[in-house]
């Protein structure tokens, strides 16, 4: 509610009142308080505190020391924390930089493509995701057909062995030999290009710990409906973890043969096959030459079923 300026009169905000008639009178920026009886014979400014009387606290300086209470000097945050290690570790590289600086020439001369001219990029895959293969037997394949199966079984030696970010983009590409398309030369010259640009990129392991302190983690995930059939791909990683040790030991992507209704389905389907193919085979191996954690290895074979 408000006081017009030409009036003496309280409008008050009524609803059962004509909207045309609240709207005469403006908002002055003045608020009134009523008080007294019901009627509301008595009424006041409402105004400021700093206008009523008695003391008044300064909300400036109490935001400026709130503030000051939450802020740190350099002193209080940084600490001289040591490692994370407890002991030395021995440091394990798969360095196949000259290998796949050999898959950019072998492609650059089957493809008759200057090594000057593959730009510089961030992914193995174009914007438009993974290549879609020829649909048609009157679609016209692609020009790089008659030599991918020579580029791709090189790359794909290297992607197994130390470079798992290519396999996705190579394993796609090589179940599309026979159906090559245009966008899969598209795709093998991104993939080239992505080679050309990470050369200098390792897959790096460091072990400290004896096999008795270590673990095996298995990691999965799937990539919902990103074929171009609507199908998913999974992928998983297996790892040895300990105290000081983190060593990658196999990594896998792999196209899945149904089409998942969910993400939520395919990454089931992706732990499933990860946990047949990678899981049970490396728990089995470690648990046969006898150097595992012995509940690990015994409670493989009678697993128990945890309740919360």
């Amino acid at each position: 509610m408000h006081m017009s300026d030409e009036s003496s009169a309280i409008v008050e905000d009524d609803m059962t009142v004509d909207q045309k008639i609240q709207t005469i009178d403006f908002w002055t920026g003045r608020t009134i308080f009523k008080y007294g009886d019901e009627s509301g014979n008595s009424s006041q400014f409402a105004l400021p505190s700093k206008n009523r009387p008695g003391p008044h606290r300064d909300k400036r300086d109490a935001k400026n020391e709130k503030k000051a209470q939450r802020f740190k000097s350099i002193e209080n945050v940084v600490h001289d924390k040591s490692g994370c290690m407890k002991q030395p570790v021995n440091l394990v590289r798969y360095d196949m930089s000259s290998f796949m600086e050999s898959c950019v020439d072998a492609y650059c001369e089957l493809a008759r493509v200057q090594k000057s001219h593959l730009p510089v990029v961030a992914t193995p895959f174009t914007e438009a995701g993974i290549a879609r293969p020829t649909l048609d037997e009157n679609e016209k394949p692609g020009r790089l057909q008659p030599i991918a199966s020579k580029v791709l079984k090189k790359i794909l030696f290297a992607a197994r062995m130390a470079r798992p970010d290519l396999l996705t983009a190579t394993q796609s590409l090589a179940s599309r030999v026979t159906k090559w398309s245009i966008e899969c030369d598209i795709a093998l010259h991104r993939l080239v290009s992505y080679i050309k640009s990470t050369t200098d990129v390792f897959l790096e392991g460091f072990v400290g710990d004896s096999f008795e302190d270590c673990q095996l983690l298995l990691f999965a995930d799937a990539e919902h409906a990103g074929e171009h059939d609507s199908k998913s791909t999974s992928g998983c990683a297996m790892f040895l973890v300990g105290p000081n040790t983190y060593l990658p030991l196999n990594a896998f992507s792999k196209k899945q043969t149904v089409v998942a209704n969910s993400s939520t389905e395919a990454e089931v389907v992706s732990a499933n096959h990860a946990l047949r193919a990678e899981g049970m085979a490396h728990v089995s191996f470690v648990g046969a030459v006898g150097h595992f954690q012995e509940d690990v290895a015994e409670g493989w074979d009678k697993p128990q079923a945890k309740h919360p």
